[in-house]
């Protein structure tokens, strides 16, 4: 006969089969290298280095945004307040803002905010790994979604409603890393016709980083150790359109 927990342990059993069962469904999706991943990402103190992979995602950009009854706009410097919602803090809000990131909102008929993403401009930082930036590139890197509406796929609508935004202003490649083990935010943006450009496995001891490098274009795996920082070449996926002008730079044209 199986034997009954303490009231005491039950949390911690539900937890443990959790866990198990999220293992489980990430063995099926991807294979255990994730689950090695994930392991070694949790068990390396971060004194002695840091493990990252990631995908790098090239999100759709679209004319057309999505059609519903929310509202989108660019946040201000008035909606500091307003984007602590989701756990930043006032001083980190600002210190996006200064270095010229921005952020879209998604707020319903009374004002609250539902969800944002934020996009960075010129050079994006992935835990070291940094990329250069073209000047029609923009890399998203912070959405979220307020809990009392998920479940209604809104994690990728606003990515695909800031693309068409930042696309009306003349940014024609957004980026963004997720990582391997994040399957919920992977989904959401393939459901949004993302595409995966490749992918980035690194890991940190200390001053040296071994890097993996593998891009879809050719499928070739790349590795390298360095010292220090070493930035990463993006691959050239096309031409930009002739529309562009590179000399002014992306100003808020939707409201």
């Amino acid at each position: 006969m199986p034997t009954r927990l303490h009231p005491a342990l039950a949390p911690v059993a539900d937890a443990a089969r959790r866990r198990v069962r999220t293992m489980r469904r990430l063995h099926r999706e991807v294979g255990g290298r994730v689950i090695a991943y994930i392991t070694l990402a949790r068990l390396l103190p971060e004194r002695v280095g840091r493990v990252e992979w990631f995908t790098v995602m090239e999100y759709p950009i679209d004319p057309d945004a999505p059609v519903d009854d929310l509202r989108y706009r660019w946040a201000g410097p008035e909606d500091v307040a307003l984007l602590t919602a989701f756990g930043l803090t006032a001083a980190e809000v600002e210190a996006r803002m200064a270095v010229g990131d921005r952020a879209r909102l998604c707020l319903d008929g009374a004002g609250a905010l539902l969800a944002y993403a934020w996009y960075r401009f010129h050079a994006w930082d992935e835990e070291g790994v940094e990329f250069l930036l073209g000047p029609r590139d923009a890399w998203g890197y912070d959405f979220d979604v307020t809990p009392t509406v998920r479940g209604r796929r809104l994690l990728g609508q606003i990515g695909f409603e800031g693309s068409a935004a930042l696309a009306e202003e003349g940014v024609t490649r957004i980026l963004g890393g997720v990582d391997v083990a994040n399957r919920g935010v992977y989904r959401a943006f393939r459901r949004r016709r993302a595409t995966a450009m490749g992918t980035i496995a690194m890991l940190r001891i200390g001053p040296l980083s071994l890097r993996r490098e593998r891009w879809t274009a050719d499928g070739r795996a790349r590795w390298r150790l360095y010292r220090g920082r070493c930035p990463v070449g993006l691959p050239d996926l096309g031409a930009a359109p002739a529309v562009w002008d590179a000399d002014v730079a992306p100003q808020a044209a939707r409201p």
